[in-house]
């Protein structure tokens, strides 16, 4: 949940009307950034690298989650989520098709949505793992930078199609808490 509030809060600001004429402008202590950085790069890089890690942090996680409550969740196959790297030789086939194949054999990606599957094939190639190898986005524009977050949104609607996403919220809704007493 607390990823998806992060994403929440950071695509506003990717949304924010007028972006595209303050993105250059940025200054120290201005809009909802708690952090400084020397200039809008930095940010934005940070930004998408931190969104990458969120969506890699949660697929593994949901899997899991949905796994365990309909009772199918293994040691291997925990073991095997948990260390998505000897799932396939790609990453981003290790997360979007090789995870999501244990929760259902209709939930990998490729299967789901073609086109969203080539589009993430292009982002890892061309924007994720150079970023996740120390580059940085330069000359950061805001329409190419909404369209990367559009692609988020339709990548948290497929997660979302197998798996339940309020079933958190739901739980601690239909529970009652008590204080405890020592």
């Amino acid at each position: 949940m607390n990823l998806r509030f992060q994403y929440a809060h950071d695509r506003r600001i990717v949304f924010t009307e007028g972006l595209e004429q303050s993105l250059h402008a940025w200054k120290f202590g201005q809009g909802d950034v708690t952090v400084s950085y020397a200039d809008p790069d930095s940010y934005f890089t940070m930004l998408v690298r931190t969104t990458v890690v969120g969506i890699e942090c949660t697929l593994p996680n949901l899997a899991m989650e949905e796994l365990l409550f309909s009772n199918r969740l293994t040691e291997e196959v925990r073991r095997a989520i948990r260390h998505p790297s000897g799932l396939a030789r790609s990453t981003a086939d290790a997360y979007y098709n090789k995870i999501p194949y244990y929760v259902n054999e209709s939930a990998p990606l490729k299967s789901h949505d073609g086109a969203l599957w080539n589009t993430i094939q292009q982002f890892y190639r061309e924007i994720r793992n150079p970023l996740f190898h120390g580059s940085q986005l330069t000359d950061v524009k805001a329409e190419p930078l909404r369209s990367l977050f559009r692609m988020f949104d339709d990548i948290f609607k497929w997660i979302d199609s197998w798996t339940d996403p309020n079933r958190v919220r739901n739980i601690l809704a239909s529970t009652t808490l008590h204080p405890f007493e020592p």
